[in-house]
């Protein structure tokens, strides 16, 4: 730890790395990278779907299939959000869309919480959307509490559509999700593990799969 420390403090006083200088500064350059990474997603957007054409019919086809597949991918989105800015979205579409595109045993669908906007309506031309008009206020117009209980809302709506499908296990998402190339392989090792130490699956019914993300304030 201290080493950790000596180095870190090192490299801010030397000035050799933009990422040790003020915490302003920092939060500046993440904030820009952010939006350079965003629209570069907006052109390999446009680059899958003159690759991939046919990729929303086949999801779409998947969604509507009466026999039992493996995964169903639910991306929650809400169109009010301020960050919509960076294209969280589009970049988090694009590489569940990679990893499940040569996969027949997963659908994904996105959610969008709110009215539709540019970038719901951009991803729905690679992706089936569903809309849920009953639109949230962001928490800096609520409390904590009603803000969570909003979040409850939303997550129940996503249930319900894992409900109406026949995959045998569905995984939700946020729209800022970071998605690993490894993570169908990860899912069904996690699954198979939980398989041979517990038996029987139908004694559990969720599983929290993520840490919050909160360096980034």
């Amino acid at each position: 730890v201290a080493l950790g420390w000596l180095v870190l403090e090192t490299c801010k006083h030397l000035g050799t790395s933009p990422l040790f200088d003020a915490r302003s500064h920092t939060r500046d350059l993440l904030l820009q990278t952010q939006l350079e990474q965003g629209k570069r997603a907006m052109e390999q957007l446009q680059a899958f779907q003159k690759q991939m054409p046919e990729f929303k019919q086949t999801m779409e086809d998947r969604l509507k299939q009466t026999k039992a597949y493996e995964f169903q991918f639910v991306v929650i989105t809400r169109s009010t959000h301020p960050r919509n800015q960076y294209n969280y979205l589009v970049r988090s579409v694009l590489k569940l869309a990679v990893a499940v595109e040569q996969d027949p045993h997963v659908a994904m669908v996105v959610m969008n919480v709110g009215a539709e906007d540019t970038q719901s309506r951009r991803i729905s031309e690679l992706v089936p959307v569903k809309q849920v008009q009953e639109g949230r206020v962001e928490n800096e117009t609520m409390s904590h509490r009603k803000y969570l209980g909003k979040q409850l809302q939303d997550y129940a709506t996503a249930l319900g559509l894992c409900a109406e499908s026949f995959a045998q296990y569905c995984c939700i998402p946020e729209d800022d999700v970071i998605v690993s190339s490894h993570l169908l392989f990860t899912l069904r090792i996690l699954l198979a593990r939980i398989r041979s130490k517990h038996g029987d699956m139908d004694r559990w019914g969720m599983l929290k799969m993520y840490y919050k993300e909160a360096w980034m304030g």
